[in-house]
């Protein structure tokens, strides 16, 4: 009688813990099918990590809204073109799972404007604008080891893609197995506590509606802290390979595609000669652009490789045809009779000599190179070919240096630029190699959470 007591009294006190639990329960069921699935499908990573693994892959390098970032949000400025950007990046409907399709949207101004004043005196600021972004990302894949092959999980849908080989010393997909376990664990055990915690504070509630009110809102907030937890864990630990290699390559493509659509037109002030009166000359810069980018991890090595189109509407002015002089110089030179309206310009540049408008295009190939045990910096090498009345070659080395704060959410991304212009002497003849060599910089920050 005292044995059925004491397995009585036990068996009720497994019944309270669970009933009191019970609202939990269901977000440790929800990560367990995502391990069991993993598992099931022979995957390295469940679906919110592998996510997570290319977005922070991509992140690695970002030198404008023209890139790639599966941030949230990004900000980033370059002396290529004078922008400082501001973005934001949405996640569209997911397909299995997986990010499939991103917009990107962005607020752009030129930096050597007063970009701060937006609107002013009855003016909008100049070459301020919106950046509109839409990107398909294809399918990623892992390349690791179980125990009879070689297998590589897909960011997609299908995993057709076998490779058979003999016996493997080395399985990679076990280690992962036993890594899930110990994170769910762990999960599991901050998950309970936490939802203790709470349930002791709102003991001393007595209404229903707000009680249920407060779980509701506290059930949703765990459920995402947690998944993203365990997401972000286990992508560190297919991260960490100073003990073991835990995945051998890795690739993901992108495309996209979008347009600068400006808010107002860019005026110059020019005249075609010293001796004739200036006039008000306009251009409206708008921009389309495309561009496809693959990223390959091979052993030490993380490749960036890229192509791609942009088409603009430019003048003799931005392709430094026209020559440019400030305010007092060209009173001083000027024998026309407007130099008094000169002075009242809302510039300090008057453009002499012939000016033309004209549509150009640019084709541009870039490689950039990471070793993957010291990544803050890289080699970035690209060509560009401008088509058109336009139409020098450029070519320069870059030198990407990718700076981490305190968490992966936290980075900034910097880039000392070193261009050679007009290589084949096709629009400055006259000028030395020197004259046509410049250095620039671009910076960028992604930031927020990153999208699943």
């Amino acid at each position: 009688m005292r044995k059925f007591s004491i397995l009585t009294f036990l068996s009720l006190t497994s019944v309270a813990i669970q009933s009191q639990n019970y609202e939990i329960d269901r977000i440790k069921e929800q990560i367990k099918s995502e391990i069991i699935k993993a598992e099931q499908d022979t995957d390295l990573l469940t679906t919110k990590a592998i996510n997570l693994f290319f977005a922070k892959r991509v992140a690695n390098y970002l030198s404008g809204s023209q890139e790639l970032s599966l941030f949230t949000n990004y900000a980033s400025i370059s002396t290529e073109n004078d922008r400082l950007s501001i973005g934001q990046n949405i996640n569209l409907p997911k397909d299995s799972g997986r990010i499939r399709h991103s917009i990107s949207i962005a607020f752009e101004a030129n930096i050597k404007e007063k970009w701060a004043s937006l609107y002013e005196t009855k003016d909008w600021s100049k070459e301020m604008g919106i950046n509109l972004k839409y990107t398909y990302i294809g399918g990623g894949s892992i390349n690791y080891k179980t125990k009879d092959q070689t297998r590589q999980q897909y960011q997609k849908t299908t995993r057709d893609s076998l490779t058979k080989q003999t016996t493997i010393l080395t399985d990679q997909f076990s280690y992962m197995i036993d890594k899930r376990k110990i994170i769910d664990a762990s999960i599991n055990s901050k998950l309970t506590k936490e939802w203790d915690d709470f349930t002791k504070e709102i003991t001393a509630l007595q209404d229903t509606a707000t009680i249920r009110k407060l779980k509701e809102k506290k059930l949703s907030k765990l459920s995402k802290t947690y998944k993203d937890e365990f997401a972000k864990q286990e992508e560190e630990a297919v991260e960490d390979q100073e003990d073991f290699r835990t995945y051998n390559r890795s690739r993901v493509w992108w495309w996209s595609f979008g347009a600068f659509v400006p808010v107002s037109d860019k005026k110059y002030t020019v005249a075609d000669s010293f001796s004739i009166n200036s006039h008000a000359k306009y251009l409206y810069p708008l921009e389309v652009f495309t561009k496809i980018n693959q990223l390959q991890e091979i052993k030490n090595s993380r490749l960036f490789f890229n192509i791609g189109y942009k088409g603009f509407l430019s003048n003799s002015i931005k392709s430094e045809v026209t020559k440019g002089y400030d305010v007092n110089t060209y009173k001083a030179l000027s024998t026309s009779n407007d130099t008094s309206i000169v002075s009242t310009l809302e510039t300090n540049k008057v453009y002499v000599g012939s000016f033309e408008s004209y549509f150009t295009s640019i084709v541009k190939a870039q490689l950039i190179w990471f070793n993957k045990k010291w990544d803050y910096i890289g080699v970035d090498i690209f060509c560009e070919k401008y088509f058109g009345k336009y139409d020098p070659i450029n070519a320069g080395i870059g030198l990407p240096i990718n700076l981490k704060g305190k968490g992966d959410d936290t980075k900034v991304n910097f880039e000392l630029v070193f261009k050679a212009t007009d290589l084949s002497n096709t629009i400055q003849p006259t000028k030395t190699f020197d004259e046509k060599f410049t250095i620039g910089f671009s910076v960028a920050l992604p930031f927020g959470s990153i999208i699943y």
